[in-house]
């Protein structure tokens, strides 16, 4: 069988095919990973400032009882009326 032109476009279409279909799925690769690597990211940070809100919000709590607790000890007179 002799090799035609037609036979060469034919392998040269092959391969150009798959280095696209390569070249494709390493793009989609780097994509996912990329985004998987921003979404956790993303989520580490909003834990991390959730995180430090409730420790502010727990510190403010607890001085607002402490104050409580002094203005009560201070209008009491020491037990006295």
């Amino acid at each position: 069988m002799k090799w035609k032109i037609s036979n060469t476009l034919f392998v040269v279409a092959i391969v150009i095919f798959a280095l696209g279909v390569l070249f494709n799925w390493l793009q989609v690769r780097n994509s996912v990973e990329s985004s998987l690597e921003k979404a956790r990211r993303v989520k580490k940070e909003k834990a991390k400032a959730r995180k430090i809100e409730e420790d502010d919000i727990d510190d403010i709590e607890i001085d607002e009882i402490d104050t409580e607790f002094e203005t009560i000890i201070n209008n009491s007179n020491n037990g006295e009326k």
